[in-house]
């Protein structure tokens, strides 16, 4: 299903916590520019990516499925918000003293979109 920009509605008109409305407008289009990407997931695993998106206030709430090593055209609001997720690991062991036993880490990225063709 796509959507153009006429077919949703405007933004609220509140102001953001960066800006004004204007950046928001303006941000929202960057975020609904359609990219050519190929979904790689890191771990190997062959089974299907599923993940619910709706960026902003008033667009629908679409469902996108992907299968690894494959090419998909998609928003790039969606792309950059799967590059960014990453998962914090928290040891949380504590020795007699309170002082950790491993420090705190960030895991490797699981789900990733490549420029198509790269």
């Amino acid at each position: 299903m796509t959507l153009s920009l006429s077919q949703i509605k405007e933004p609220s008109p509140m102001k953001t916590a960066s800006g004004d409305r204007e950046a928001m407008k303006k941000q929202r289009t960057e975020d609904s520019k359609m990219v050519k990407v190929t979904y790689i997931n890191t771990k190997g695993s062959k089974l299907p990516f599923e993940l619910p998106y709706c960026m902003w206030d008033g667009d629908p709430i679409l469902t996108y499925k992907f299968l690894p090593d494959n090419d998909y055209d998609i928003p790039k609001g969606l792309v950059d918000l799967v590059n960014k997720k990453r998962i914090r690991k928290q040891s949380g062991l504590l020795d007699k003293s309170g002082k950790e036993l491993m420090q705190d880490s960030m895991e490797p990225y699981e789900h990733r979109f490549v420029a198509a063709g790269m």
